[in-house]
């Protein structure tokens, strides 16, 4: 019995095979990068019109520094979830 071989089949599943490890690669090398970053600082937004607001940055920066946030600075992000 002779095996006919499909040289189109086997190029497409080579093909595809290569195309998943290579996102695979990629979507690992991108958790990596980001985990290693380091914290370099953190910036508060509030947004909305001035007369709603019932806390200003001041109170707020005030909170997270007696909550221990100045720790977090030039720590990789991975350790600060």
């Amino acid at each position: 019995m002779a095996i006919k071989v499909n040289i189109r089949r086997i190029f497409s599943v080579t093909l595809w095979c290569t195309i998943g490890a290579g996102v695979l690669v990629l979507l690992v090398a991108a958790i990596g990068y980001r985990n290693n970053k380091t914290c370099k600082g953190y910036r508060i937004d509030i947004s909305g019109p001035s007369d709603a607001l019932f806390i200003d940055k001041k109170q707020i920066l005030d909170l997270l520094t007696s909550a221990g946030a100045g720790k977090v600075l030039n720590k990789s992000t991975a350790s600060v979830r």
